[in-house]
């Protein structure tokens, strides 16, 4: 009978572990195809009407820098006019990478020699307007300059024409997966569920009635009566279940009575003591389940009873960055990691700590958690930063204006200089062009801190960006004799980063290497290692200190041990440690004095790739 039963339960668990398989199979396969479908074709139609729009916008904006010309208005309507032109230029070369559709691209060329067109007219304007009358001019604007706007606005529109038309048909045919997706899913989830209905009431009616009264002395020795039996019926799996619950009962009723006074005092000293605690707390099992949560993180969560007790993480606290963090730091202590909570319309920020809690040396059997609320930390922190932005800002026009300044003494505008009038001249301009580093440096971290959640972070070509990095220093370091190196191991996938950002990163490391480097070679190496892409730069410079490996990446932290260039700000790395983080990475340094110093820094791989 033991193993006739067995058999049984094994051949059902393994029948519907196979119907669930394959409604799970079925729907991953239906629910991937219609997101690689959304994700690879209809995004890309939505961004080149969305850059249509910006260009129709920018050349909007030029016609009316044109008119505010013709009123006389000279300064502002040519910075109206250029700073438009850059933004024409920014989403044409977006719409033109991002060509998908065929007759797009002829289009897209069409439009680049008509706004080029454009531009000669309105410089032909400017010529005209130095010698002939207002009545001419204002002829020469409507006859010339407004049918090509006119002209490019059609343009523009028979881009956005195109993608628009491909957009509708392609809404049909995800509608069409949709509901075939739909049906094939319910009609099996429907199979299934008759079928598991048929099982459940065959066992119900067979096999439950021995797990009933087992249940119930269950019930009786939670309740403290650990006097009561359970009724052995059968000698199956369950008759043998009850016999060893029967013996565990009968030495825990021992126990009970030897230990029970001490024990206790122990337990309620240690509950009390964290529920005191301020802070949310969670104690999970080494499977993720609730065992026990303070009355501070009840109360933040809004638990109101003990039905969180053996419940999965995520179904009674659903934070997944919480539960992702937990996973990856099991068996290890100590690990932080802040996090953002918005609640009741209001962000809150928690500094999460994971600590693994073993018995005797084994593996980890719990998990405790502590949410520490730094709200006003990070309150602070964005004060500060904005504050720092706002001045950034402000110091920003005087020091341009201070800058001009010198040129046009530089270039005796406004009369000729001796000797040391040139030096003091030349020190200001010094003094100046690091203020202005320093400012422009703080003006990046200001827009790191305020933009870290609208990074624009998408696939990208890492062999590519590494080439392009690397050809633009090759005259730098032939200047100083140095040699440039690139070393990619092998053929790099597509990886998920801002590509702007991580370019920054780049160049902020290779000219740092250069700068710092006398004789020798700086290297930039890449390759992957599981999930993860590895980029190097070596240098055979100076070195750094083992005390400053760390530092450096602070603000303001300059190696005192050596003598600093003036331009240097002590504020390049730690912007490249915010860049790197928020792109999913980490960065660290390894040197040697006098040896040369090697920054290491990674990027996650596209999912696609893994």
């Amino acid at each position: 009978m033991f193993k006739s039963l067995k058999k049984k339960f094994t051949g059902i668990y393994l029948a519907l572990v196979l119907l669930i398989i394959l409604v799970g199979a079925a729907s991953t396969v239906s629910t991937n195809s219609i997101r690689n479908y959304i994700n690879g074709f209809i995004s890309n139609n939505y961004m080149s009407i969305d850059s249509v729009n910006n260009m129709i916008n920018a050349i909007n904006n030029q016609d009316k820098a044109i008119l505010i010309y013709l009123q006389g208005n000279k300064e502002e309507a040519l910075n109206l006019f250029h700073k438009n032109d850059d933004e024409f230029y920014k989403w044409f070369y977006i719409e033109k990478g991002n060509v998908t559709e065929e007759g797009e691209l002829d289009v897209v060329d069409e439009i680049n020699n008509q706004y080029i067109e454009f531009g000669k007219l309105f410089s032909s304007l400017q010529d005209i307007s130095n010698g002939s009358n207002h009545e001419e001019i204002v002829e020469y604007y409507y006859d010339k300059i407004v049918p090509q706007i006119d002209t490019i606005n059609t343009s523009l529109e028979k881009l956005s024409d195109i993608n628009e038309e491909i957009l509708f048909s392609k809404k049909e045919s995800l509608r069409s997966m949709a509901q075939t997706s739909i049906f094939i899913i319910g009609f099996m989830a429907l199979i299934v569920s008759v079928l598991g209905g048929s099982i459940a009431m065959f066992l119900t009616n067979r096999f439950f009635n021995p797990i009933n009264l087992l249940l119930d002395a269950i019930k009786s020795a939670k309740e403290g009566n650990l006097n009561k039996k359970a009724p052995i019926v059968y000698n199956d799996e369950i008759g043998e279940l009850a016999l060893e619950f029967n013996n565990m009962v009968n030495r825990l009723y021992q126990f009970e009575i030897e230990s029970k006074g001490s024990l206790q005092a122990e337990k309620d000293k240690s509950i009390n003591i964290i529920k005191s605690i301020s802070d949310p707390i969670v104690l999970l099992d080494n499977n993720f389940k609730i065992k026990f949560i303070n009355d501070k993180g009840k109360k933040f969560f809004h638990i109101y009873s003990d039905s969180y007790k053996d419940r999965s993480f995520l179904e009674v606290i659903p934070i997944p960055e919480a539960f992702k963090f937990i996973k990856e730091s099991l068996g290890e202590d100590n690990k932080r990691k802040i996090i953002e909570v918005t609640k009741n319309n209001k962000k809150y920020f928690f500094n999460l700590t994971i600590n693994a809690i073993k018995i005797s040396g084994e593996d980890v059997q719990e998990v405790s958690v502590l949410f520490k609320d730094v709200t006003d930390l990070k309150e602070l922190e964005a004060v500060k930063t904005e504050f720092i932005g706002a001045v950034s800002h402000e110091l920003k026009t005087p020091l341009t204006s201070i800058m001009m300044g010198i040129g046009l003494i530089n270039n005796k505008n406004i009369g000729d200089l001796n000797n040391k009038q040139k030096e003091i001249v030349k020190t200001i301009g010094e003094d100046v062009q690091n203020l202005n580093e320093l400012v422009s440096n703080l003006l990046k971290i200001s827009e790191i801190q305020a933009n870290k959640y609208s990074f624009n972070i998408k696939e990208n070509d890492i062999n590519k960006l590494l080439g392009e990095v690397i050809s633009s220093f090759l005259n730098q370091a032939e200047e100083k004799s140095i040699e440039l190196k690139l070393d990619i191991k092998e053929e790099l996938p597509l990886v998920m980063i801002d590509r702007e950002k991580i370019k920054w990163v780049l160049n902020n490391l290779i000219s740092n290497a250069i700068r710092y480097t006398e004789v020798g070679e700086v290297i930039l190496t890449s390759y992957r290692k599981l999930d993860k892409i590895y980029i190097e730069v070596t240098d055979t410079g100076r070195g750094i200190p083992k005390n400053y490996l760390t530092k450096i990446f602070e603000k303001f932290v300059r190696v005192e041990e050596f003598e600093i260039p003036e331009e240097s700000t002590g504020l390049g790395l730690s912007i490249a440690k915010d860049i790197v983080e928020i792109n999913g990475g980490e960065i660290w340094c390894e040197s040697e004095v006098g040896i040369g110093s090697k920054f290491i820094f990674t990027i996650p791989i596209s999912i696609d790739n893994n």
